[in-house]
């Protein structure tokens, strides 16, 4: 499914169900998956008006580093499947975590972050 597809779905989603409903939604339709060698997305998880992404990072950083929260900020704000949610008022949020459960950063990405 083209981006364009998927933002047609998404908007129509959120005039049916309103943004939290469609969050939910969205949040079961993502499977649990590997990102890369050290990263798996756990869960996703439609909370209110946050869509949360939690990942497991199996080697030990101390912190997130800035080039990969802007990364991510920047890959969110320009992802055309999302704009619809960010638009209506949604947060986006990614939670990286190591394999103990303890937390080692979040990125929040909203409206005002992207400029919409």
């Amino acid at each position: 499914m083209t981006p364009a597809m998927q933002r047609a779905g998404i908007d129509m989603m959120l005039r049916g169900q309103g943004l939290e409903q469609t969050l939910r939604q969205m949040a079961t339709e993502v499977p649990s998956q590997r990102v890369d060698e050290t990263t798996t997305l756990l869960r996703v998880l439609g909370d209110g008006t946050t869509l949360r992404y939690v990942y497991e990072v199996s080697t030990n950083p101390d912190a997130l580093p800035m080039s990969m929260r802007l990364g991510l900020v920047q890959q969110n704000c320009t992802y055309e499947a999302l704009w619809p949610v960010i638009e209506a008022g949604a947060t986006v949020e990614h939670v990286y975590q190591r394999s103990d459960g303890s937390e080692i950063g979040a990125v929040t990405v909203t409206r005002e972050i992207c400029g919409y």
